[in-house]
């Protein structure tokens, strides 16, 4: 069943993962959002335009495999969406639309997202803001929904890199979302217990996926499993688990001189830290005005793994002045560094040179609201 925008309910299960924002509607010139209204009252009281930049609105179609990337940006910086795959149901048509520019000094830019027909996402879907400049802590992201006319704070993260400054919500309710000021009186949220945010208890990173290995000298298949958790029942983790690594390749034709095979498998814990967020290459959407250019971000985690042998790797190998086996395992005793990346593509684990797909599990708080 499809939930619908008209209340932020606690929202649903699993899927595998990846980066998307689309389009947007409206009226003629400066429209009116998808909520009905031109303008909303931020948490200190003030009213602030939400019209919509209809000419830059952008639509794309979900499925449970891939999602995309969108963003907009102005002089101040950028307002990005990350939406996994498998968010909403196969076809569903999701539509981005940054709010117009009013021209206030300092002003970030913010930005209007709905799905057909009203659906609301069934996994967290992800809003970035990003500036150079250090974002003060009397700055949040807000939320403007129609069951009030007041703006929403949200619970956010924040992190620093590379010059760069990224405020961060994980949100599971579409609706228009923009930086606004904390009022004196009032704190900024402490947790995710809101309309906007609030309904998943745990979460787990899987991965079982198995490359073609033809690198010109050896060809096979490499494997990797695993099953990781938060145990703070974050999505951003940290995460902490177990994998496995095989490998069973033999050795290319093409090399003629020699004939051989490597084979092995290791198994053991794998941790990964707290995700933060990362800025990516430029990509580029053709629109009927061209090709338009945006910014990609990702979520990106270090991590580990302590690699213990549970088949000996060997390599055995024929030709020349003779043949024999060795061990020369590519793991040497100790940790084995890994990454974890969550993009518009998926999660995405990389390891040894080789990168492996695989999906996020979501469990609910509480049954999803109808």
């Amino acid at each position: 069943m499809l939930h619908r925008r008209s209340v932020p309910g606690v929202l649903a299960v699993a899927a595998l993962m990846t980066l998307l924002v689309a389009a947007g509607s409206g009226c003629d010139g400066g429209g009116v959002l998808s909520l009905g209204v031109p303008e909303g009252t931020n948490p200190s009281g003030e009213k602030v335009s939400l019209a919509l930049d209809e000419a830059n609105a952008e639509t794309k179609a979900i499925s449970s495999e891939e999602g995309a990337a969108f963003a907009t940006s102005s002089a101040e910086g950028t307002a990005a969406v990350i939406i996994m795959p498998g968010t909403f149901p196969d076809g569903t048509q999701v539509t981005f639309t940054p709010l117009a520019d009013t021209g206030q000094a300092g002003s970030l830019p913010g930005f209007d997202i709905s799905a057909e027909d009203g659906a609301q996402p069934s996994l967290p879907v992800f809003v970035v803001f990003e500036v150079a400049t250090a974002i003060p802590d009397d700055q949040t992201i807000v939320a403007y929904g129609e069951d009030s006319a007041e703006g929403v704070m949200l619970y956010t993260d924040r992190s620093s890199e590379d010059g760069a400054n990224y405020l961060f919500a994980e949100v599971t309710h579409l609706t228009v979302y923009r930086v606004d000021q904390v009022p004196p009186n009032r704190p900024k949220p402490k947790d995710k217990n809101n309309g906007y945010q609030s309904g998943f208890k745990q979460w787990a990173i899987k991965v079982n996926d198995t490359l073609a290995v033809d690198d010109g000298m050896w060809v096979g298949e490499l494997a990797l499993e695993m099953d990781v958790r938060s145990p703070a029942g974050d999505i951003m983790g940290p995460y902490n688990g177990q994998g496995t690594y095989d490998a069973n390749v033999e050795m290319s034709s093409d090399v003629g001189v020699l004939a051989g095979s490597a084979t092995g498998a290791w198994d053991g814990p794998m941790n990964f830290s707290k995700c933060s967020v990362k800025k990516f290459h430029y990509s580029y959407t053709p629109t009927e005005g061209g090709i338009k250019p945006g910014l990609g971000f990702w979520l990106a985690a270090e991590g580990d793994f302590t690699a213990k042998e549970v088949a000996p790797f060997e390599i055995s190998l024929e030709g020349l002045d003779g043949g024999g086996t060795a061990d020369l395992s590519p793991f040497a005793p100790g940790v084995v560094p890994m990454t974890l990346f969550i993009s518009e593509s998926g999660a995405t684990v990389e390891m040894a040179g080789h990168q492996f797909k695989g999906f996020v599990i979501g469990t609910l708080a509480e049954e999803p609201s109808e």
